[in-house]
This record gives structure tokens, C-alpha cells and sequence, in this order.
């Protein structure tokens, strides 16, 4: 039976290995994972069976990206204002608990959580597979109403500058992303 609880430092290494498994890979991977793990402001969901982890939604305060856009990013401080903002780090489960609506469950936590933070955005950033396929797609639709959405052809295609690599593409990245700011219920 699948229990769901906040991610904790304690499930660091865990998470870590997970990430670099299903999303991308690399020194620079490890490095902002350690630094983000370490912020007070990092937190998410778990998906536990037993002692092992299913599955991880992970949200940052903050406006980020897996590395920087910043026209992008001017874009969305422009609708934002001071308010507060979380971004979606990461969403993974292992691929053995696929299609029993994991996911969902923990952005339906997260979006409990980043309100209870009082957080009146969260952005995030779907990542959309050559073929077209975008698999966290109906995952975010309970974290509050899309006030902003923009496809990005090729998103990541300087991964490898920044030391990591596409589980899909392998060294280039053709990838691109769904970005989404999502408006939750806080006033």
C-alpha cells in the first residue's frame, strides 16, 4: 500500500538517485540537488511502499528552471510581482508504479502544502519528448488554474553545457518544454 508523506533531508541520497535515473544526469545535477536539499525552502511529497521510495514531487521557492532562461524568467517575474512562487523540481516514480496515479496523488499534496505556505504561484516545467509525449502533463492539473503557458522547442538543448545529460536524448538534447504558472486559491 502506497503511503504519501513530505520528503525530508534524510531522503536526499534516495531522491538524488532517482533524479539522475528518470530526469537528467551529471555533476552539475549533484550539485544543485545538494544545494536545493539543504534550503529550508525545499520540500515535496513521497510516494513510500514499505521502506522504499515510489515516487517524489519536489517543489523550490522561488522562480527556476533546470538551468537559466532568463528571458523566460523576466517574462514570469513580470505576472508574479512579489508574490510568492514555488517551482515544481521534479516529479519522478519508478517506472514498476507507473499508471496508478502516483503523480497525481502528490501534486495534489504538493498543492495542499505550497498553500498552507501561502504561495500564490507554481511554476512548472513539463517536459515534452521528441515524439511529443509530455508525461507529467495530467499530473499538474490540481495545482490551481494555468495563467500563463508557453511551448519551447529544444528547452533543453544546453544541458550538456551545464554537466548533464538527457535520459532521452543521450548527450544533445532535442527535448523541449511545456512552462506553466499555475494561480492556486491563496488571496
Amino acid at each position: 500500500m502506497i503511503e504519501y508523506s513530505y520528503i525530508n533531508k534524510n531522503d536526499y541520497e534516495r531522491m538524488t538517485e532517482l533524479y539522475k535515473k528518470y530526469l537528467n544526469d551529471g555533476d552539475y545535477v549533484e550539485r544543485e540537488l545538494s544545494r536545493k536539499y539543504a534550503e529550508c525552502d525545499y520540500t515535496g511529497v513521497k510516494a513510500m511502499d514499505g521502506d522504499e521510495i515510489a515516487g517524489f514531487a519536489s517543489m523550490a521557492k522561488g522562480l527556476d528552471f533546470t538551468y537559466p532562461h532568463p528571458d523566460l524568467k523576466e517574462r514570469l517575474e513580470a505576472i508574479v510581482g512579489n508574490d510568492i512562487i514555488y517551482t515544481g523540481d521534479a516529479v519522478v516514480v519508478r517506472e514498476e508504479y507507473r499508471g496508478h496515479g502516483i503523480s497525481h496523488r502528490m501534486f495534489e499534496e504538493c498543492y495542499k502544502l505550497m498553500c498552507e505556505r501561502k504561495a500564490k504561484y507554481i511554476l512548472t516545467e513539463l517536459w515534452i519528448y521528441p515524439g511529443g509525449d509530455i508525461p507529467a502533463e495530467d499530473s499538474v492539473l490540481s495545482l490551481g488554474s494555468v495563467v500563463y503557458r508557453e511551448y519551447i522547442e529544444d528547452f533543453y538543448k544546453d544541458l550538456d553545457k551545464y554537466g548533464m545529460s538527457c535520459p532521452i536524448c543521450g548527450g544533445h538534447c532535442t527535448c523541449s518544454a511545456c512552462i506553466e504558472l499555475h494561480r492556486t486559491a491563496v488571496e
